[in-house]
């Protein structure tokens, strides 16, 4: 459902309203998109970070790849941290939501040093919802991005062949921890791409201790650009 918003100053900003199941999901991005071609690294952005609930505004950009002082020690002494298992953590990746992910395209400005955006393209997405169900805290990353994330396709063989590459960890300055609290929830977006080809998808997170998959859902993607299975 698209929905117009009127303010007292006589602005009309659109809305983009979609249910399913216990959850609604309203974006301001109203836009038409488009599938991109596959490449192999998927930054799954994160939009929501915070206390589980049945609504939730999206921002037009992800959240910030950074914290302020006071955010930045708030975990630094905290002991209470859940392993990730299928117990602790839930992937769900609800294909009934088609969102929207903007793409910057920039240029440097050479006598400023700042970056010029010179088009925004908007890839459709499906909502990514992680949910912590522990009483602890899980660690997810660093930045605005899920980088211990990748998605798997199944292959005319029935085997699951990875098609994004795994990202580590960056560091940086004030760089933003993703953690969730218990019982909170996290929101990214699936980036899809051009294909004729139905299959069967599925997320997998985790680090050398542990992994969790997603349910599996259907799209639509391009076999060829899959690598042979070793």
């Amino acid at each position: 459902m698209v929905a117009a918003l009127v303010s007292c100053r006589r602005k009309i900003e659109l809305l983009h309203i979609q249910s399913h199941q216990n959850l609604t999901l309203i974006d301001s991005i109203v836009v038409a998109g488009e599938l991109m071609e596959f490449h192999s690294c998927a930054d799954f952005m994160v939009y929501y970070l915070g206390e589980s609930t049945d609504t939730i505004v999206l921002p037009r950009q992800p959240i910030s790849s950074r914290v302020g002082k006071g955010q930045y020690g708030k975990y630094e002494n905290a002991h209470n941290w859940a392993k990730i298992t299928p117990n602790n953590i839930s992937i769900q990746v609800d294909t009934l939501f088609h969102m929207l992910e903007p793409h910057h395209f920039s240029h440097p400005d050479e006598e400023s040093g700042n970056w010029i955006v010179d088009s925004i393209k908007y890839q459709k997405a499906f909502p990514i919802v992680i949910t912590n169900h522990s009483d602890s805290l899980l660690y997810l990353g660093t930045h605005n991005m899920i980088r211990r994330m990748v998605q798997e396709v199944k292959d005319d063989h029935g085997r699951w062949v990875m098609l994004d590459k795994e990202q580590l960890d960056l560091c940086g300055v004030l760089a933003r921890d993703l953690i969730l609290d218990p019982k909170n929830m996290l929101i990214a977006k699936l980036p899809r791409y051009k294909g004729n080809t139905k299959a069967a998808f599925r997320l997998k997170f985790g680090f050398k201790d542990g992994y969790v998959y997603s349910n599996t859902f259907w799209d639509y993607f391009d076999m060829a650009k899959l690598k042979p299975s070793k």
